[in-house]
């Protein structure tokens, strides 16, 4: 499951979430960011955030779940 979240709050002020997710039936594993984004025009926008990976799996030969969060600064530039 992917979903996504370009909000314009005000302005060039954006509300950012973007995630990813799956789930089976040994394991799963999610990719989540959310944060805000400032458009200098239509093609550029600076963003900074939260990421939060989490997942593992749990079978016979092993147990394996982690959990790794950090901070995001990123710059997009659409050609």
């Amino acid at each position: 499951m992917s979903f996504g979240l370009d909000w314009r709050a005000s302005g060039p002020l954006h509300v950012l979430l973007d995630g990813d997710a799956l789930a089976g039936p040994v394991g799963r594993a999610e990719d989540v960011f959310a944060g805000l984004g400032w458009a200098f025009d239509r093609d550029a926008r600076l963003s900074m955030g939260w990421r939060f990976l989490e997942g593992g799996a749990d079978v016979d030969q092993s147990y394996n779940f982690t959990m790794v969060s950090f901070a995001v600064l990123g710059f997009r530039l659409l050609l």
